[in-house]
């Protein structure tokens, strides 16, 4: 998933909203994430996404998921990557709203690097 033209976020939350050009059934969503410990980059810690009809408001969860890795993470030079899909029950939508939390106790200095969201 993705070309790994990481979109980097410091010190904030991922959370974006796309608009598709009409209202579509949607049954996933996805991004890819990368993590290099050693320079600030962390996998999120928690997210999900959320869509609405025909309004930018009131967005509805479609689904929400949980990074379940032991704390602390150690900080290392390794880079890994991970791709986060979330599924769920087709829906039509004509906004989708992602969102990936920033890492509890990362302070300041640390980045989430995400590639770009795929929608089907």
């Amino acid at each position: 998933m993705g070309q790994h033209q990481w979109l980097g976020i410091l010190n904030e939350d991922f959370d974006t909203v796309l608009e598709l050009d009409t209202l579509t059934t949607i049954r996933q969503v996805g991004f890819s994430c990368i993590e290099e410990t050693g320079a600030g980059i962390y996998f999120p810690a928690r997210g999900g996404s959320g869509g609405v009809g025909r309004r930018y408001r009131n967005f509805r969860t479609l689904k929400t998921w949980q990074n379940r890795r032991p704390l602390p993470i150690e900080r290392t030079p390794d880079i890994h990557t991970q791709t986060i899909t979330l599924e769920f029950r087709p829906t039509v939508y004509r906004y989708l709203r992602v969102k990936a939390v920033l890492p509890a106790g990362g302070g300041a200095g640390v980045f989430i690097f995400v590639d770009e969201v795929v929608v089907e």
